[in-house]
C-alpha cells in the first residue's frame, strides 16, 4: 500500500497465480501482482502470455527452425498455452501441476473442459 500511494509501478515478469509443489499450493508473483493493483498500483506485465516473449526465446534460441516444429510444454493455460497461441506455436498441457484443474473437468466428463479460458492447447498429456 505504501508502495502504491508513492505512485511506484510494479513489474511483473511472471504473472503465474499459483504453482504446486507436491500437495502444497504456492503463491507465485501473478499473485502480489494481482493484489497490487487491487490497491490501485499499476503493474508492467513482461512474460509469458506475451507472444513477443515466446517469438524472441524463439528467434534467438531456435534460429533457422521452423516455427511450425516448435512446441510449447506447460501446464498453466492462462500464461503457457495462451503464450503459445498467441505466438502461432503448438502446446501440450501437463494435467499435472497448475493443470489439475483441467485434469479434473476432464475426469468428471464435463463437455467443455477449457470453458472460461481463452487458450486451447494443441495436445494433452497427463505427465512428461
Amino acid at each position: 500500500k505504501k508502495a502504491v500511494s508513492l505512485n511506484i509501478p510494479a513489474i511483473c515478469a511472471n504473472p503465474d497465480v499459483t504453482a504446486h509443489q507436491g500437495n502444497k499450493i504456492r503463491y507465485c508473483p501473478g499473485t502480489f501482482a494481482n493484489k497490487y493493483k487491487e490497491f490501485g498500483g499499476v503493474v508492467h506485465y513482461y512474460g509469458k502470455p506475451d507472444s513477443h516473449l515466446f517469438n524472441a526465446a524463439i528467434s534467438k534460441h531456435l534460429s533457422g527452425v521452423d516455427k511450425t516444429k516448435t512446441l510449447m510444454i506447460g501446464d498453466t493455460m492462462d500464461t503457457d498455452i495462451l503464450g503459445a497461441n498467441r505466438a502461432g506455436i503448438d502446446s501440450a498441457l501437463v494435467l499435472s501441476g497448475n493443470g489439475r484443474e483441467i485434469a479434473s473437468r476432464l475426469a468428471s466428463g464435463e463437455d467443455d473442459i477449457f470453458k472460461g479460458y481463452e487458450a486451447r492447447p494443441t495436445w494433452i498429456t497427463d505427465g512428461i
